[in-house]
């Protein structure tokens, strides 16, 4: 069982390494403009879904991602016209230059594509979000049973011997333990909450709603849904905009605000219009909601160590940590098979 459990956070540290930040971002800035640039610059957003719809007509804008970092490049989210089930896919474009930077990607090819569907269900959809939710709870249990185990840990935390191969990954392996559990406590615990509630959800079934021109009213100008959000929720700046791709969904503008907690995202907060009418249905403020529903909201930036550039490269290594922690483990478990069996 802990080899299989081992094998697993190896296939899961390996993977990890799919989840660079995604690119994206608009420019609003209009100092040393004209007053004719100043306006270009607040249509931009539906300047550049005009440009899009003309390079892939058959296709639908289902989501712009909006980077919170503007040197980044936008990426937009496409479905194909028609009806039954359908294949994402992407496109990156810069928003200054208005260049569409790539071709129409699907959102699982390639090598990447690999790595985060492996990432995220083991090649094996259901049945692999089922077996990585109970890894993370694993996961999440051995990180804090080690600190029962080794509960002194302190006492020679710092210690690395080399005087002997297994003293050296006994040392190596409390070493790497301590330093990288709370991560791997934010980590697990986030998965497997993400992992398990994907498997108690009901199944998705979008096959009879139909992609098409209509399914939003195209008059409703985004950049006006920016401003409006700003002024429906003071200080929000939007970096989603989720447009409906299923029965009963509206246009959504996932953002964040100066005041809100660090521990939160940049889509922790959400307003809501109406696709045909663009009047206000809903505005969720992250500073206003439940104790719960903030809770699970930190786990975004838990779980990628999203808040700044040093967390991530911290992130990064301790979602290695499990790799170096299966090669000690098993190392240490052979070792001391052996020694039971020399004893006998």
């Amino acid at each position: 069982m802990k080899k299989f459990l081992k094998t697993i956070l190896f296939l899961c540290a390996i993977s990890s390494l799919a989840y660079a930040e995604e690119a994206t971002a608009v420019a609003t800035s209009s100092s040393g403009m004209s007053a004719e640039e100043q306006k270009e610059a607040m249509d931009i957003l539906d300047r550049m879904r005009e440009k899009i719809e003309k390079e892939y007509p058959h296709h639908e804008i289902v989501g712009w991602n909006i980077d919170v970092d503007p040197q980044k490049t936008d990426k937009i989210w496409l479905l194909p016209h028609g009806v039954g089930e359908k294949e994402w896919a992407c496109v990156y474009l810069d928003a200054f230059s208005g260049e569409i930077k790539s071709d129409l990607v699907p959102h699982d090819s390639g090598f990447i594509g690999v790595i985060t569907e492996l990432h995220e269900n083991l090649l094996l959809e259901k049945s692999g979000q089922i077996l990585l939710g109970l890894t993370a709870i694993f996961a999440f249990i051995i990180s804090i049973s080690g600190f029962v185990v080794y509960r002194n840990f302190w006492a020679n935390l710092l210690r690395l011997r080399f005087s002997r191969m297994a003293t050296f990954m006994s040392d190596s392996h409390k070493f790497i333990g301590v330093f990288s559990t709370p991560v791997i406590f934010a980590v697990a615990l986030s998965g497997a909450w993400w992992e398990l509630r994907f498997m108690f959800m009901p199944p998705f079934d979008n096959s009879k709603f139909e992609i098409s021109r209509q399914i939003y009213d195209k008059n409703i100008s985004i950049d006006v849904l920016v401003q409006r959000a700003a002024s429906d929720m003071p200080g929000f700046r939007t970096h989603y905009v989720s447009f409906p791709f299923y029965e009963g969904a509206n246009i959504t503008l996932y953002g964040q605000k100066p005041s809100q907690s660090f521990l939160h995202s940049q889509y922790s907060s959400t307003v809501t219009y109406d696709k045909n009418s663009a009047n206000l249905i809903d505005v969720k403020d992250i500073e206003l909601v439940s104790k719960t529903d903030k809770f699970l909201s930190t786990f975004r930036r838990a779980h990628y160590g999203d808040y700044n550039a040093a967390t991530k490269f911290i992130w990064f290594l301790c979602g290695l940590a499990p790799l170096a922690l299966s090669v000690s483990g098993i190392y240490l478990w052979i070792k001391r098979s052996n020694f039971k069996r020399r004893k006998r």
